[in-house]
């Protein structure tokens, strides 16, 4: 059993994909998830963008996460506002996940968003949810606009 989220994230990351088994699957049109792992409060997603999708400034009022990339080319922001990191995400330009190595933090009611690059891109998600919440997936537990088209913010790579 895990105590922490950097546990769940070093125990998952260290098994076999074989034990593989999706809990349930969402979408959102150009975002997917597959629930990976339940074991309240804990829970994996393995988050999926589309090509060109752009995710506005948003935050999970009942989970603190850990993001790792794992494909393709994208940008996460956090911010303290919903303004700044709207202004963040369409001025930023995406990066292979390749060369993102390092987890990025997201507390609960954190401002954060990103976009995927013409490639699309996926991240995991390692959750802890807070008491009383009831578990469900991070696209539910949302506060903030919808998800918007790419052409609105704009795309673009880091080749």
């Amino acid at each position: 059993m895990t105590t922490t989220l950097e546990e769940l994230k070093d125990w998952w990351l260290s098994q076999p994909t074989s034990s593989f088994k999706p809990v349930e699957v969402r979408n959102s049109g150009n975002r997917m998830s597959i629930i990976a792992y339940r074991n309240p409060p804990y829970q994996i997603e393995l988050v999926m963008w589309g090509p060109g999708c752009v995710v506005p400034a948003h935050y999970h009022p009942n989970i603190d996460a850990i993001a790792l990339a794992v494909s393709g080319e994208l940008v996460l922001l956090l911010g303290d506002s919903e303004d700044r990191v709207n202004d963040l995400v369409g001025r930023a330009r995406t990066w292979k996940a390749s060369t993102l190595k390092d987890p990025i933090r997201i507390g609960p009611s954190v401002w954060h968003g990103g976009k995927a690059s013409e490639k699309g891109a996926s991240f995991w998600s390692f959750q802890r949810w807070t008491d009383g919440a009831k578990i469900s997936a991070a696209g539910v537990d949302w506060v903030g606009p919808p998800l918007v088209e790419p052409k609105m913010m704009g795309v673009s790579s880091d080749d």
